[in-house]
């Protein structure tokens, strides 16, 4: 009797063995990854911060580890390039601070993060699709599960454990309940995170990459399974930052593979534009009445405002290579003075002191005034080709929906920030063809490409 040669018919010394294996330890530091994800701890030491997001970062480490060899071959060159580009960049800036030894900690984070993005997108694939799927699944439940059982009762008891877990650790845990129950009638839960948010954007991103592993990704299917994940995450965690989610998602599915979806994705985008222009105080009517709670929030300001008037001041002054990559020193100033003259400080006295990337949540933004036009464009082009080295088809459609997600919140540099480019590369490394598709039970089928 012959048996098929799944992984449980092979004997210890059998490379298949060894994959089935490893396959189980990427899962296992990719949940690690997911927790510190959601987390965001960091190690400070003397009021600095050391190690940016470590639950992420070490979880990464492991992975690298596991794939060095194949991360060298694919991207290990053009990576040099991006690394030399990151760290001698500043030197190109004349504004002020701009210097090899200022921001060196968070060009270095920002290196170690495209390292830890890198690493994903080599190690996610080696994992069967069909189990990868029904671990982000398991995941989104449990964390469902968890704001349900915080919001029913069992507040104080996570807020405890809450305190306990980011004691000493630098960052400061949410409480503005009032707000939450004016804004959304309720006081949101946070599953162990330092903010709401925070577990708005885990839901998300999950809900996201769900549907990117779906085999018949497209179909009517896929596309109410992502709204029911969506909208159930927006009912038990409610933030306006799942907005960017799903338009990043429109965006993915029109993006101009071809001809005639160019044609179609710019008469969409035009038309949309050209009816937003001409019916502008309309929609911000609109605006202003449903989001008029948030846009009275220090929350708000730092997120969707302050990023694109400091962007613009950059760019007016230092257009080519921006403040340097990592010099928020430098742009602190240029913040806090956008707060001070626009009576931020004066309506949120608790961001007083607080840091540039506190005081300014864009990674859109971040990006252009680290690195200037010239910078960004370099940069971009230098990330695409790194992501193409990885198999990734289209790679300006992931860079493109990843700052829209950038844009409602993060920091550039941030392993966070990196992982949502992982969530849209994931979506063009899945095969599509309709043999796999009908193979997918099938315990051993992988559908990634590579």
């Amino acid at each position: 009797m012959t048996h098929s040669p799944t992984a449980e018919h092979y004997d210890g010394n059998s490379p298949a063995r060894f994959l089935v294996r490893r396959s189980t330890v990427v899962l296992c530091l990719f949940a690690i990854y997911v927790i510190g994800s959601h987390l965001r701890l960091s190690l400070y030491w003397g009021g600095s911060m050391l190690i940016p997001m470590y639950p992420m970062l070490l979880s990464a480490a492991g992975i690298t580890l596991l794939f060095a060899n194949r991360l060298l071959d694919k991207v290990g060159l053009i990576f040099v390039v991006i690394f030399a580009f990151i760290m001698v960049q500043p030197l190109l800036s004349s504004a002020p601070g701009a210097s090899v030894t200022s921001g060196i900690l968070g060009r270095l984070q920002l290196v170690v993060s495209m390292i830890s993005a890198f690493a994903l997108l080599v190690a996610l694939p080696t994992i069967e699709t069909w189990r990868l799927r029904k671990f982000v699944l398991m995941f989104w439940a449990l964390m469902i599960s968890l704001a349900v059982i915080e919001s029913l009762g069992m507040k104080a008891i996570f807020d405890q454990a809450r305190d306990l877990i980011y004691s000493g650790s630098g960052r400061g845990v949410y409480e503005s309940g009032a707000r939450d129950v004016a804004i959304y009638g309720k006081v949101r839960p946070t599953a162990f995170a330092s903010e709401p948010s925070f577990l708005t954007d885990t839901l998300a991103s999950l809900a996201l990459l769900f549907f990117f592993l779906s085999p018949n990704r497209g179909s009517v299917r896929s596309w109410v399974e992502l709204l029911v994940l969506l909208c159930v995450s927006f009912m038990v965690s409610p933030s306006f930052k799942i907005l960017f989610y799903f338009v990043a998602v429109l965006a993915w599915e029109m993006w101009p593979t071809t001809k005639e979806r160019a044609k179609i994705f710019v008469a969409i985008w035009s038309s949309s534009l050209l009816v937003f222009f001409v019916f502008k105080s309309f929609f911000m009517q609109i605006f202003a009445s449903v989001f008029s709670y948030h846009l009275v929030s220090g929350s708000f300001f730092g997120r969707m405002t302050v990023g694109r008037l400091v962007a613009e001041e950059t760019l007016s002054t230092y257009p080519l290579f921006g403040y340097g990559v990592g010099n928020e020193d430098g742009v602190y100033p240029i913040i806090a003075d956008i707060w001070q003259s626009t009576g931020a400080f004066s309506l949120f006295p608790w961001y007083i002191g607080g840091r540039a990337v506190n005081l300014m949540s864009s990674g859109f933004w971040w990006q252009f005034v680290f690195l200037g036009v010239v910078g960004t464009v370099v940069f971009v082009c230098l990330l695409a080709i790194a992501l193409r080295k990885l198999d990734v088809k289209s790679p300006m459609r992931t860079i493109f929906c990843t700052w829209i997600i950038w844009y409602g919140g993060s920091a550039f540099v941030d392993p966070r920030s990196w992982f949502i480019v992982v969530l849209f590369a994931i979506g063009a490394l899945v095969k599509q063809s309709s043999s796999q598709i009908a193979n997918l039970s099938a315990p051993h089928q992988h559908l990634f490409r590579g």
